[in-house]
């Protein structure tokens, strides 16, 4: 049982990885059910909501919400029932009934709501009794013999490899093969799509979740697809809830990729993820064009335990996605691009990004400066160092592709990579954290386009700080 903020997307993501385990291990190592308590009036959110349609849509039929109704009406009752659900009444204090309902429950070939009504309920119903030593013997002997099922199973090593969230051995091989160079221009999301579909024969615990960006089911799934929309509203609260649930069911190693203007509904899901330390891979896709967002990479860096990563082109990303998937402490954001970008190396090195950022282009003689980008402003800040170049003032450029890997990096590798020379941070948007890379000296350029007019503008901006910098000297 389970009592946590959006329990019900958490408990059909829980339900979704049990019956994807069951159905690769069979149900003699995987077979239980999904218990979630909760309070009536959370019912008729549209969060919940969405979870209720995710739950139907997939029939998860070992899913079971026990809901505290007090006043003995919960408007979003309806709802679920619309949505597939098997939908129970029964009053607070009659024993038989409640018994009658959950043993239905464990029958059903739908996800169960049962509704405990009447004054009294919440308590009565959250008043979770402790599991005493003769509960813990009682569960031994059927322990041992579950044990002993492992032991002789066919399946026995993967199993005990994806039980302990090991990943299958090579799995690794079509992000780092030295046969495919990145010679043509590509978009980072593009390439991690590619690279997804590439892993996926030979990665049977990467489970992908339906997203807005309509990629591709990968080839283990059995799951109807679930839309994107339903009646013109998005499901991304219910998906990302939903995401959550499967991560931290354990077995399986969840991705979902989303439009970025989705990050909104996603952070919730994403924060329950990174304090419970469950893995997983979101993937938001940033447009090249389009209105311009702002603060959705600073609300996503400043989260605890969620890593970050924005790479600049595809080698950079198939190296991102490689330090995302090998990550078991927590969750992991994958910031790509649409905008088709021309490699700026020809294979992913597996160690250029380990530390979260390196330098991508050293100054021709003692750093008068350091540029600071990720993502495609990484190609916007080698054109600024052109400009400044054709003007005599000598720049670095420094790639920053996971802020959480790079400050946990040795300081003085860290401080070598940033120089002690003025720092400029280039990104579109809100500049909030910048400030710990950039120091007192330096200044953040919320930029705009990438081409060769926004190169020569930022480079005379950046003329202009150095030029003010040594009148104040």
């Amino acid at each position: 049982m389970m009592q946590a903020a959006r329990p019900i997307g958490v408990g059909a993501g829980l339900t979704l990885a049990e019956r994807m385990c069951a159905a690769r291990f069979g149900r003699s190592l995987v077979d239980h059910r999904v218990w979630v308590l909760t309070l009536g009036q959370d019912l008729a959110t549209g969060p919940v909501q969405e979870a209720a349609w995710l739950a139907g849509a997939w029939r998860l039929g070992r899913l079971t919400v026990i809901a505290a109704v007090e006043d003995g009406e919960a408007p979003g009752l309806a709802g679920f029932a619309a949505n597939g659900w098997t939908v129970r009444r029964v009053s607070a204090g009659d024993e038989g009934a409640t018994d009658a309902a959950l043993s239905a429950a464990t029958r059903s070939q739908k996800p169960t709501l049962i509704a405990c009504c009447g004054e009294g309920a919440e308590p009565l119903l959250l008043q979770r009794p402790d599991c005493d030593a003769a509960w813990f013997q009682r569960q031994a002997g059927a322990r041992r013999i579950w044990l002993k099922r492992v032991a002789r199973h066919a399946q026995r090593h993967d199993f005990e490899l994806a039980a302990t969230g090991r990943l299958t051995p090579r799995w690794h091989v079509p992000l780092s093969d030295p046969a495919v160079p990145q010679t043509t221009a590509a978009s980072t999301a593009e390439t991690i799509r590619q690279a997804v579909s590439a892993m996926a024969p030979a990665m049977p615990e990467l489970v992908q979740l339906p997203g807005e960006v309509g990629w591709a089911a990968l080839p283990q799934h059995h799951e109807p697809p679930a839309c994107a929309h339903r009646a013109g509203g998005r499901l991304t609260a219910g998906i990302g809830a939903a995401l959550c649930g499967v991560a931290l069911h354990g077995g399986v190693l969840p991705i979902c990729a989303q439009k970025v203007g989705a990050v909104e509904n996603l952070l919730a899901g994403l924060r329950c993820a990174a304090d419970q330390g469950a893995r997983l891979v979101q993937i938001l896709i940033e447009p090249g064009d389009g209105p311009l967002q702002t603060g959705y990479r600073a609300s996503l860096r400043s989260l605890r335990n969620l890593f970050v990563f924005r790479p600049a082109d595809g080698c950079e990303a198939l190296e991102c996605c490689e330090l995302a998937l090998r990550r078991q402490e927590g969750p992991s954001v994958l910031l790509l691009s649409d905008i088709p970008v021309a490699p700026l190396t020809d294979r992913p090195s597996r160690t250029r990004s380990i530390r979260g950022g390196f330098v991508a282009a050293e100054a021709a003689g003692p750093r008068a400066l350091t540029l600071i980008a990720s993502g495609p402003e990484l190609t916007l800040a080698l054109r600024v160092r052109a400009h400044l170049a054709r003007a005599g003032v000598r720049a670095a450029v420094v790639s920053l592709p996971c802020w959480d890997l790079f400050a946990a990096a040795e300081d003085g590798w860290r401080d070598g990579v940033l120089g002690e020379a003025p720092r400029i941070g280039l990104e579109p948007g809100s500049g909030f954290g910048w400030d710990r890379w950039l120091g007192p000296a330096g200044l953040f350029i919320a930029t705009g386009a990438i081409g060769d007019d926004a190169a020569g503008i930022v480079a005379a901006t950046v003329r202009r700080h150095l030029q003010s910098r040594e009148l104040d000297t």
